[in-house]
């Protein structure tokens, strides 16, 4: 079996985490729980399952340059470019029409991870890609996650009959944001699991499936590979996720199950899942001095020594000259009150 390739998608902005997400230094750059960035700890994963010149990172041209500024190492080659932002499934149609024009086997394996996930322990997550591999032009496979909260944030899979090997399964159903009594009902019954949004299955067998279910991006990504004016190509693909576009559809679905820790470090309130809490009950951020007296709860990320005296669930952030405090009950709210912020802030 040829080594597996592996497409990172890091094109987002990460507004959630405003003021320390800005647009010259995304989160995919941030050091949260290490002192590596996220894109950084998503590259070693990937290095654990296949080689670096097979890592490519899909973003766009302004992140490209300031992701070259962070990691120097990455040359031309271990990019693809969207001239703008669709979604996953241009992207991910995009990358496997490029590598079959470049001759790539169609059964080259594909493995599609995004850059602001935490993961542990990182083995856990290589024994599970490296046990769905050999069936990667087999089935369209998701990685399944045990939940460990009711979220209502995330997408969830039910499993359906098992598979060759302990852990794999057919997939019974997909369920999007479901309400808090139903993830609780979900977490309760042990038959659903977070689709974590790490995506494993040949380059052929994708394409086929995706010029079954939806041939007008099929139609238009393969018309990018080969015109000179590609951009405005990619411009006319529809907005649309590689979940909505073609895994919900394929009967050729099927879901490893894994016990590792997984996290979507999308808003401050993923901190308190992965970070320490600290011995007066608080979160702080890699490399971030915090005092206090009377205080549990809070997420802090700061350049500067924060003390904090009495407070609770609170987010203190500050960067680039802003500092925010905010109810981490209503941290949802941090993009408006980001757009309240002219454009230097950003």
């Amino acid at each position: 079996m040829n080594k597996p390739l592996v497409l990172i998608m890091a094109g987002g902005s990460g507004t959630r985490l405003w003021p320390l997400s800005l647009k010259k230094k995304p989160k995919q750059l941030l050091s949260i729980y290490s002192e590596k960035s996220l894109l950084q700890e998503t590259i070693d994963r990937a290095l654990t399952v296949t080689s670096f010149e097979n890592i490519v990172i899909g973003t766009n041209d302004n992140l490209k340059k300031i992701i070259q500024q962070e990691i120097p190492q990455f040359t031309d080659k271990n990019f693809v470019i969207e001239p703008m932002g669709k979604n996953t499934t241009p992207i991910i149609s995009l990358f496997a029409h490029l590598m079959i024009n470049e001759e790539y086997p169609p059964e080259t394996p594909l493995i599609v991870l995004s850059a602001d996930h935490y993961v542990s322990p990182v083995l856990e997550w290589q024994q599970t890609i490296e046990k769905v591999l050999p069936f990667s032009n087999e089935y369209l496979w998701c990685l399944g996650v045990t939940p460990i909260r009711p979220d209502t944030g995330y997408g969830y899979i039910k499993v359906g009959p098992p598979l060759e090997k302990e852990s794999l399964f057919q997939i019974e159903a997909f369920t999007e944001k479901p309400s808090a009594q139903t993830a609780q009902e979900y977490m309760n019954g042990k038959k659903h699991f977070w689709n974590s949004g790490m995506f494993v299955f040949s380059l052929g067998l994708f394409l086929s499936e995706l010029e079954k279910l939806n041939p007008e991006i099929f139609i238009l990504s393969k018309q990018c590979v080969t015109d000179s004016n590609w951009q405005a190509i990619f411009e006319k693909m529809p907005d649309i996720s590689v979940d909505y576009a073609v895994l919900e559809k394929s009967n050729k679905m099927a879901v490893a199950t894994a016990n590792f820790t997984w996290d979507d470090v999308g808003s401050f309130l993923a901190f308190e899942r992965v970070l320490r809490k600290d011995d007066s009950g608080n979160y702080s951020a890699v490399n971030v001095d915090t005092i206090s007296i009377d205080s549990k709860n809070n997420v802090v990320s700061s350049s500067q020594k924060v003390a904090l005296l009495g407070v609770k669930n609170l987010a203190i952030v500050e960067n680039n000259g802003v500092l925010v405090v905010a109810s981490l009950k209503q941290i949802d709210k941090i993009k408006d009150l980001r757009e309240l912020r002219g454009e230097e802030y950003f």
